[in-house]
C-alpha cells in the first residue's frame, strides 16, 4: 500500500520542491493503491510545494449539445462536478480551493498564487485556458503521472497559430448554461480548438520529448515527468508555423485531421465519398459512424479557434 510519506518522498525525488507552480496531469490509477485514496496524494503534493507553492487542475464540467440545450436543466445551486478525474474533484473539495469563472473551462487552484491566477476583470468575457497562459510567464511546470503525454500548452499554441493564420476548426456545437453578472441565465457555447491525440503523440515523440522534460521518475507505481511549460509552448508554436500539419496524424479516417480544420486536406463531400466506399467492406460500421460524425459537423458545427 502506497502511503502519504512514500508519495511525499517520491515527489521530492522527482524534483517537486517548495514554491513550485504546477499544472497537474495525473492519472490516479497509474499511481497504484494509495492508503486514503486520491486525497492522500493531493495532501502529499501540497505538503511538498508548501505554503508558497501552487497547484492547478482542470475542473471542466460536462458540456451538452447545443441542439438539445432546451432539455438541459441548470440552476444556480448546481455544484460544480469535474469530468476530468479523481484528483480534480478532490482539489475542488478542498476548503482552500479557488475556482476560475469560465463557464465551460474552469480551473481549480490551491496555493499562494491562486488569486493572481484566477483574477478575472470582466465577468461576462472569458478567455479559454487563461490560467495556463498566465502560468507561461510565472515559471509554471506541468507534473504528469501516467496517462497521455499532454503538457498543458498545446491548446494555447494551437489557438495562437489558428488566429494568426486566420484558420479555424469546426466542432459540433455544445456548451452549458451559466449565470452572468446580471444574474441572467446564458447559454455559453464558445468552443476551444482541439488537436488529434495521435497526432500530438507523434509530435511529442519527434519534437518535444527530448526538450521539455525537466526531470523524470516514479510516483507510486506511475511513471512521472515534470515539463517546463514555457519551453513546450515555444516549441509547439514554432513548429506549427513551420508546418501547419505538425499536429496531424496519418490516419485517413481521422475526422479531426482530415476535415475539421479549414486547412484540412479533404472537403466534407470528399471525405463522405471515401467513407461510402467502405460500406461494403469489413469496416462498414466504422464508416457509418464516421459519416454520422461528419454530418453533425455539417449541420450542427461551430467555428472555433
Amino acid at each position: 500500500m502506497i502511503t502519504f510519506d512514500s508519495l511525499r518522498n517520491d515527489l521530492k525525488m522527482l524534483g517537486v520542491s517548495s514554491g513550485d507552480l504546477l499544472f497537474l496531469r495525473i492519472s490516479y490509477k497509474a499511481i497504484g493503491r494509495v492508503e486514503g485514496g486520491p486525497k492522500t496524494f493531493v495532501d502529499a503534493l501540497l505538503d511538498v510545494v508548501g505554503k508558497e507553492g501552487t497547484i492547478v487542475v482542470t475542473a471542466f464540467p460536462s458540456r451538452y449539445s447545443s441542439f438539445m440545450r432546451f432539455f438541459y436543466k441548470y440552476n444556480l445551486s448546481n455544484k460544480l462536478i469535474s469530468k476530468t478525474g479523481a484528483i480534480s474533484n478532490i482539489v475542488l473539495s478542498n476548503p482552500n480551493v479557488s475556482v476560475s469563472a469560465h463557464p465551460t473551462l474552469p480551473f481549480a487552484v490551491i496555493g499562494a498564487k491562486a488569486q493572481e491566477l484566477i483574477e478575472h476583470k470582466d465577468n461576462d468575457s472569458f478567455s479559454n485556458y487563461d490560467i495556463l497562459k498566465k502560468m507561461l510567464s510565472m515559471n509554471g511546470k506541468c507534473l504528469r503521472i501516467g496517462g497521455e503525454p499532454f503538457d498543458g500548452t498545446t491548446h494555447i499554441a494551437l489557438t495562437d497559430f489558428l488566429k494568426k493564420m486566420g484558420y479555424y476548426q469546426v466542432r459540433e456545437s455544445s456548451g452549458r448554461y451559466y449565470y452572468n453578472s446580471k444574474n441572467k441565465k446564458i447559454w455559453y457555447d464558445k468552443l476551444p480548438s482541439l488537436f488529434c491525440p495521435q497526432g500530438f503523440f507523434n509530435f511529442y515523440q519527434k519534437k518535444l520529448k527530448d526538450s521539455i522534460i525537466v526531470s523524470s521518475g516514479y510516483v507510486g507505481e506511475g511513471e512521472a515527468v515534470i515539463t517546463d511549460m514555457s519551453t513546450s509552448y515555444k516549441i509547439e508554436k514554432e513548429q506549427l508555423f513551420k508546418n501547419s500539419y505538425a499536429l496531424f496524424c496519418d490516419d485517413p479516417d481521422c475526422i479531426w485531421c482530415r476535415v475539421s480544420y479549414s486547412y484540412s486536406d479533404l472537403s466534407y463531400f470528399n471525405y463522405i465519398n471515401i467513407q461510402l466506399k467502405q460500406l461494403f467492406k469489413k469496416r462498414s460500421k466504422k464508416a457509418l459512424k464516421n459519416i454520422y460524425k461528419v454530418l453533425l459537423l455539417i449541420f450542427f458545427g461551430k467555428k472555433c479557434q
